[in-house]
């Protein structure tokens, strides 16, 4: 097996081989000289295609998150402006 499909994790904590495990298929060559590994196509879609809905997913959480602090963030701005207004109107 090549070294960058061992068991250790990328830099995002994702260890590629266990995600592909489920794809993996072993093959004998035509004269049965030996044995070759390779990826089920279909499988390798699925897994894909799942990755894909839950990267979907995330995207629409990190955005409603995101317009969640925005109007918070509009809030605070408000907020601070009457205050200021307040104590400038004190002096």
């Amino acid at each position: 097996m090549p070294e960058e499909l061992t068991n250790e994790f990328d830099e995002n904590g994702f260890n590629v081989s266990a995600l592909l495990l489920p794809a993996l298929r072993q093959y004998q060559h035509n004269d049965c000289s030996g044995f070759v590994a390779g990826y089920d196509h279909i499988e390798t879609q699925k897994i894909v295609l799942e990755l894909l809905k839950a990267l979907k997913g995330s995207l629409e959480i990190a955005e409603s998150a995101l317009e969640i602090s925005k109007e918070h963030s509009l809030l605070l701005s408000n907020q601070i402006a009457v205050t200021n207004d307040k104590l400038n109107k004190g002096d």
